[in-house]
């Protein structure tokens, strides 16, 4: 062959792979932008959603959502395992909670060892709506860490007078409001202090100091006017929270009560017994003289210092009865002490004060708790109670418990945790009332392993 027809048949096999180059471009250049019809119909998310959905419906509807809602054992094993059994369909099903108190409260506390055991014994056997709340305590110094003994809490206790104000514990503080739950401080002050000082009571608690307080007598709540005040959430669970006061000493039988068990149930400061006739009847000393004189159910009057208050009897066992506290309830004044606690709300906003003291000096009013923050991170000034524990009673364990339970994380957590490669949630607004009303979200996912 000679040179010019080589050349000629290698420039027209150059060409002949260009334009099949050029073919092959403009052939993916139009599938980008022109491509095929494709459909897909999301039957099996449609499915997943409409499963959850029917399953919460028919769990409310049998009456079994709020037992269940609360409790891994329930939801498994005698709801959601009898209709989408997961030994034979590949669903698995799992659960969260949010915008309440949890089952388990996890708390740490910057304090004593008797602080805790009293938290505890505070903890006993409490009930929200018949669900049992639990507490888990943690001693924190303030120093190496918030949570040494717990990957999270719910809320930080600091009970005891202890000087936080340097910019060092404020940040602490603040870091453990954004990051966690609420902050409650019970103390009092030294008679010496000054909080004019103090950033960290009056930006983070918002309490300041005057002079010019006298001596109080009584401690008073400030009605919320609306349920979107701070103070609503602990004035909600002080006057409807089941306190639970045990009778675990064997009392003189008769012939009408077989088995008699006593107890007392402690307010200002004075103890008033009551016995359980046979775990169903009640009787209580309802006149303060020693003796038990009256049978009660429902609403029940003891008579303190001259006045009569009113209480609920909620439930009645053999070894322990349920009361609650009836509106309007007074304190004897724990705020004040001879030297310490001239304590007032920074701005004057009684907005935020829960418990105010029945002295007034002007537009100030003394508080025995102040709340600061907002509807989703709070802190609690309180004054101490426990200085003399004589002088502490059941009705400021209610108090501590229902800071405590307004303060606490209502983040979601979870009642079956996940453990899934795709899955779907449905989510459901549940109510309760039985003690306390109650609005939390219950959220239920389904999905598969892979």
């Amino acid at each position: 062959m000679k040179v010019g027809e080589m050349v000629k048949s290698k420039k027209a096999f150059v060409s002949f792979v260009e334009m099949i180059v050029v073919l092959v471009t403009l052939f993916i250049a139009f599938s980008i932008f022109f491509p095929g019809f494709s459909y897909r119909n999301r039957w099996t998310e449609a499915m997943m959603k409409l499963k959850a959905r029917d399953l919460i419906i028919t769990a409310d509807r049998s009456g079994m959502f709020f037992p269940c809602a609360f409790s891994a054992a329930c939801l498994k094993n005698t709801f959601l395992d009898l209709i989408i059994p997961t030994n034979r369909t590949n669903i698995i099903p799992w659960t969260e909670i949010e915008g309440t108190v949890k089952s388990q409260i996890s708390i740490s506390c910057n304090c004593t060892a008797q602080n805790i055991e009293y938290l505890y014994s505070a903890f006993n056997s409490l009930t929200i709506n018949g669900r049992d709340i639990a507490a888990k305590i943690c001693y924190t110094d303030l120093e190496s860490a918030i949570n040494p003994c717990m990957q999270s809490s719910d809320i930080l206790i600091v009970w005891g007078y202890k000087d936080i104000s340097t910019a060092k514990y404020r940040e602490v503080l603040r870091q453990y409001l954004q990051s966690y739950g609420g902050v409650l401080e019970i103390t009092d002050f030294p008679s010496s202090y000054s909080l004019s000082g103090d950033y960290t009571q009056q930006q983070i608690f918002g309490i300041s100091d005057y002079i010019g307080i006298g001596s109080p007598a009584y401690d008073l709540f400030i009605k919320p006017a609306n349920a979107s005040l701070i103070t609503y959430q602990p004035y909600k669970f002080f006057h409807y929270l089941p306190l639970r006061l045990t009778a675990a000493t064997a009392g003189v039988s008769t012939a009408g009560c077989a088995q008699n068990m006593t107890g007392n149930f402690t307010i200002r400061t004075k103890a008033y017994p009551f016995s359980v006739c046979n775990g169903a009847t009640v009787y209580f000393d309802t006149n303060g003289d020693g003796g038990i004189d009256s049978q009660v159910s429902g609403t029940f009057r003891l008579l303190s210092i001259g006045e009569w208050l009113n209480f609920t009897l909620k439930s009645v066992s053999q070894q322990n009865i349920k009361v609650s506290f009836n509106q309007p309830y007074k304190f004897l004044d724990f705020a004040k002490t001879a030297s310490t606690n001239n304590i007032i709300s920074s701005d004057d906003n009684y907005d935020r004060v829960l418990l105010k003291t029945d002295f007034e000096a002007g537009p100030h009013k003394a508080s025995a708790v102040v709340m600061n923050g907002t509807r989703q991170v709070q802190t609690v000034w309180m004054a101490d109670f426990s200085r003399d524990v004589s002088k502490a009673g059941d009705d400021h364990k209610n108090l501590v418990l229902s800071l405590i339970l307004a303060l606490s994380n209502k983040k979601a957590f979870s009642v079956i945790s996940p453990n899934v490669k795709t899955g779907f949630v449905t989510s459901y607004i549940g109510v309760a009332a039985t003690d306390v009303y109650e609005i939390f979200r219950f959220n239920l996912g389904l999905g598969y392993p892979y």
